[in-house]
């Protein structure tokens, strides 16, 4: 399946499958979320923990409890590594 990049006149389809697929007291929150994503940009201050994880993959969103000196590399415990879910994945044909 080919994958495009998001357009500008995707944003609010997309925000009403979020409202469809999360409810009316959940959906709104998650599509503000996903806009604070487009927002936000993943490098300020930020490494992901793999290399395999491409770019455009890592993304992160600052919550109200973030403070400034919240910074560096990301760390996912250890059961994401033992299970290899960690980063993307070559093809299998």
């Amino acid at each position: 399946m080919l994958i495009r990049e998001e357009q500008v006149q995707d944003q609010e389809p997309v925000r009403a499958v979020h409202r469809r697929a999360f409810g009316a007291e959940h959906g709104d929150t998650i599509a503000e979320l996903v806009d604070a994503l487009r927002r936000d940009d993943p490098t300020a201050g930020f490494r992901k923990p793999s290399l395999r994880i491409p770019d455009r993959a890592f993304q992160v969103i600052k919550l109200s409890a973030y403070e400034p000196w919240m910074t560096g590399t990301f760390v996912y415990s250890n059961t994401f590594w033992r299970l290899d879910c960690v980063g993307a994945r070559a093809n299998k044909t």
